[in-house]
């Protein structure tokens, strides 16, 4: 990678007899792509951080390599996107309330890698607030109407109903109730 040679080419008769060399010309190998800039994280997501950064315009970019570490861990490669034009990847299943630290690194059509990004450190957000006030209303033939209080944050699209036969359960899920204003369910 980013080296120069210089190359001669001599014909060679069947007895071994060879020409004058030709004049030398001189060639440069392709270096590593530039390190990418720009690079942003957006923390105060559900157990998600959301990366973006400026797209790399080398011609022989193939794409980004996402470093991750938490705390005093090693960086860890956690994702390898293949494309020029990307500039964004989501971070899922990640710990409530914890911090993370990012890197981006690019790489060329022959796997070397530019110079790590900045680091850029974001920090998730706890789970979702519990659902409060659980009433049932009883004396029904064959079936529960269930409420409860809408829980007001953007990232609730809905809520998940289990039901078990005992206290100490197992619970089974038996319904998702799509939308954070329903707050209703009919079993």
């Amino acid at each position: 990678d980013a080296e120069i040679y210089y190359y001669q080419v001599v014909s060679v008769t069947r007895t071994n007899l060879t020409s004058l060399p030709t004049e030398p010309i001189k060639i440069a190998t392709v270096g590593p792509p530039d390190a990418v800039s720009g690079v942003a994280a957006a923390g105060g997501l559900i157990r998600k951080i959301v990366l973006t950064w400026q797209p790399n315009s080398d011609p022989n970019l193939k794409g980004y390599a996402i470093l991750r570490k938490s705390g005093r861990g090693n960086w860890e490669k956690i994702k390898t996107l293949e494309g020029q034009a990307l500039n964004t990847y989501t971070d899922e299943r990640l710990a409530d309330d914890t911090n993370y630290a990012y890197r981006v690194v690019a790489f060329n059509i022959a796997g070397t890698e530019a110079p790590p990004s900045a680091i850029v450190t974001a920090t998730t957000k706890g789970a979702p607030a519990p659902v409060q006030r659980l009433e049932a209303a009883g004396n029904q033939v064959r079936k529960v109407t269930l409420s409860w209080n809408r829980v007001e944050e953007p990232e609730v699209m809905g809520y998940a109903v289990f039901r078990a036969v005992k206290s100490s359960g197992p619970f089974e899920k038996i319904a998702f109730v799509k939308g954070q204003e329903t707050t209703q369910y009919v079993d």
